[in-house]
């Protein structure tokens, strides 16, 4: 398989970081024994001012899975500093894996107390590197992108015979820069190159100076070429999208080869159901499936009235002269598989800038499913290995068990010692669906390659009892990745199984004590117990809860109805699940409803006490009225139509007593009022009437006091001053009659 390569374009990183700075400045690094840490010696150089934070940037060059990316100078990229040493370390476990095989590179950079910041040139470095430190050398060199700057070169100092100030070819052409990656393909190194300068500076990069770089490298160019199609086979295939990648005929001319191998021979080589030839590439055995070439470059074949039939298989060939064939596969380098639904032309399409292959027809169909309907281990048997089967297809007698959803198992006893038994797994009977790959020792898990190359076992022992396991549980059928493949040898010996069960979610067995023997017994799949609507049944063997909840399996509790009142909600008859807490509105639980549906409101309240009260206008006097609603309930007055103050009013229980306090009493205008007792049930209304007082006429009537208690008195005294009056006359007359 080829090795995954991550193409960094140096313009991207230089950018950000000029974007970043006005001027140039630099960066050093120096060893630690910690193995996932790079460290930093801060130079000592004048224009590097007082260091105030160190950061660390990191990005993938070649191989290695991605790290984490992170911002120029972010705080993911701020190194700690090692008390003891005064040395800067970042660890780059916080970024991912740094990888055997892998070219990375980085950049130190720091921020001084002036806020100015400085930083060194882009440093390669491999998990070699782990441990060591950079430091700044105090030689200049010249910066990538603009070659009138300069930029601090920095260097490992334990690392350097390998690793150092990253060589790259800038936009000039022009190599600068010291070393390149260690494990990327100096081919894709140019190919970079082209990719990034071939369009944008196309009156500087000529022929001529292709010519010298490629010289420099030791590449052939042809070899870059094909390099270029494989990397940027995706943009190239949608250059509208992507103008700035040259096209293949511009490269190739830069580098003086044809755009495609001149005299290349293009053969469908597959199935013999479509093909004729059984997977024959070769165009003097199958000049029937050989393709024709197009104007635009592509090449053809059809195939008349193809026959319905699932998985048709195939490749295309490409035959180079004096060179070794070259198969051509689907995206993922697999074979092209497609189901054909009804009778048709089958028009298989090439292309060759981008690698490109199509398959029309009206009857044509593409499945995302894999359909395993058996599954078989299938290789050179003899003796126990294999039952002895000879790559046997469809020998039943190597056919695996199905031990958990999508993953298979078959074990061979007393397999003799040998290093070169050969296995792959087979679906259905047939090649069409099959699995290789690479054996990397007893018990360690490995990726089944699809249509791969078989797999070689070796048995060390006299006797032994191989476990073949093929897992297609994560396997995706479109990308015919994510399978993978277990091989367990142990020494022959009696198997002893357990007493207790072992488990999973769907099964339960008994497994031999034996170390690193996989051999089972007494497998089945759970059964028993009964699932509810929270819990799962429980196996009545193992004791595993398995399967799915039973949503309509309830445990219902009855609540019956109960008629509201004016104090009191009432309800409707309903029934709640124990375990659950839901509700039902009928007793077998299928109609599920809220609390809320079984409530009935209380009965709206009324004035009970207190109705047809009335008073004069002014008299002071309390009026109390009487609702039969819950003291609880209570909200407030209203008195025609308005929110009463509480100061004007008390209330108390029994059961909601409001009195109107007699000094509002004899506020109240003359005339009928409404009361209302608001409580949370409802309003409780009643009228009571303010009288009007008496009118009184000032010229017949004495005016009114107020004061009557005495009158009694006032009669009194009129009669004794009649009397006075009287005696006077009397008196007055006897006095003159002398």
């Amino acid at each position: 398989m080829k090795k995954s390569f991550t193409i960094i374009s140096l313009t991207l990183v230089l950018t950000m970081i000029i974007s970043c700075f006005t001027g140039w400045s630099t960066c050093s690094v120096s060893a630690a024994e910690n193995e996932t840490k790079v460290y930093f010696e801060v130079p000592t150089l004048e224009s590097w001012g007082t260091t105030k934070y160190v950061y660390c940037h990191i990005y993938n060059v070649y191989g290695g899975a991605p790290l984490k990316n992170t911002s120029f100078q972010s705080n993911a990229e701020l190194c700690k500093k090692d008390a003891k040493t005064d040395l800067y370390y970042f660890d780059t476990a916080s970024l991912g894996t740094i990888e055997e095989g892998a070219d990375y590179a980085l950049v130190f950079s720091t921020h001084d107390i002036d806020g100015n910041s400085h930083y060194t040139c882009s440093i390669t470095f491999g998990k070699e590197c782990l441990g060591d430190t950079v430091y700044v050398t105090g030689e200049m060199i010249e910066n990538v992108e603009d070659s009138s700057k300069l930029e601090f070169d920095g260097a490992w100092k334990n690392n350097s015979d390998k690793f150092g100030a990253m060589a790259v070819i800038n936009s000039t052409g022009k190599i600068v820069g010291k070393y390149f990656p260690i494990y990327q393909p100096r081919e894709q190194i140019v190919s970079q190159f082209l990719a990034s300068w071939a369009v944008q500076n196309a009156d500087i990069i000529t022929p001529e100076k292709v010519e010298g770089i490629c010289i420099e490298l030791g590449v052939n160019p042809a070899d870059v070429l094909e390099q270029y199609k494989t990397d940027y086979a995706e943009q190239l295939a949608n250059p509208e999208n992507n103008p700035l990648i040259a096209p293949v005929e511009t490269v190739a001319e830069l580098l003086d080869v044809e755009p495609y191998p001149i005299n290349s021979t293009f053969v469908v080589a597959g199935v013999s159901e479509l093909c004729g030839e059984l997977w024959i590439g070769d165009p003097e055995s199958a000049p029937e499936n050989i393709m024709d070439e197009q104007e635009d470059g592509t090449y053809i074949k059809v195939y008349n009235n193809v026959a319905v039939a699932d998985k048709y298989q195939f490749k295309v060939v490409e035959n180079r002269p004096d060179d070794v064939p070259i198969w051509h596969g689907d995206d993922n380098g697999n074979n092209v598989t497609f189901n054909v639904k009804s009778v048709c032309d089958v028009t298989i399409i090439f292309y060759p800038a981008t690698n490109k292959i199509t398959v029309t027809g009206t009857g044509v169909e593409f499945s995302s499913e894999l359909n395993v309907e058996s599954m078989r281990a299938v290789g050179n048997g003899y003796g126990n290995w294999l039952n002895g089967v000879q790559w046997g297809l469809t020998a039943d007698e190597n056919l695996m068990t199905e031990v958990s959803p999508k993953v298979y198992e078959i074990t061979y006893t007393s397999v003799g010692k040998y290093d070169d038994y050969q296995v792959k797994f087979a679906a259905n009977g047939s090649w069409i669906d099959s699995w290789g790959g690479v054996y990397q020792g007893s018990g360690i898990e490995s990726e089944a390659e699809c249509n791969s190359n078989d797999i070689t076992i070796e048995v060390p022992y006299e006797l032994a009892d191989v476990t073949l396991r093929l897992d297609l549980s994560n396997y995706d059928h479109t990308t015919k990745t994510g399978a993978t493949f277990t091989v367990t040898v142990v020494e022959h010996h009696d198997h002893v199984f357990t007493d207790t069960w072992e488990k999973d979610d769907t099964y339960h067995w008994h497994k031999c004590q034996h170390e690193n023997c996989t051999e089972i017994k007494d497998q089945a799949e759970h059964s028993g117990g009964t699932a509810t609507c929270t819990s799962k049944a429980i196996c009545e063997y193992c004791d595993e809860e398995y399967g799915e909840l039973d949503s309509s399996n309830h445990d219902l509790v009855n609540t019956p109805a109960k008629d509201a009142t004016v104090t009191e909600t009432g309800n409707k008859e309903y029934w709640q699940c124990e375990n659950c807490k839901k509700y039902f509105a009928d007793e077998k639980g299928t109609n599920e409803i809220s609390l809320e549906d079984t409530v009935i409101q209380k009965l709206p309240p009324e004035i009970i006490k207190g109705k047809g009260q009335s008073v004069a206008e002014g008299e002071k006097k309390a009026l109390s009225f009487t609702s039969n609603a819950a003291y609880s309930d209570f909200i407030r007055v209203e008195l025609d139509g308005k929110t009463l103050d509480e100061k004007n009013y008390i209330v108390k229980e029994g059961s909601t007593v409001v009195t109107l306090k007699s000094d509002y009493v004899a506020t109240l205008s003359a005339g009928k009022h409404a009361i209302g007792i608001v409580s949370e049930s409802g309003t409780a209304t009643t009228t009571f009437i303010v009288n009007t007082k008496a009118v009184v006429d000032n010229d017949t009537k004495s005016p009114q006091t107020g004061d009557n208690s005495h009158m009694a008195l006032w009669i009194a005294l009129l009669f004794v001053s009649g009397a006075g009056v009287i005696g006077t006359t009397v008196y007055g007359k006897k006095k003159r009659a002398k």
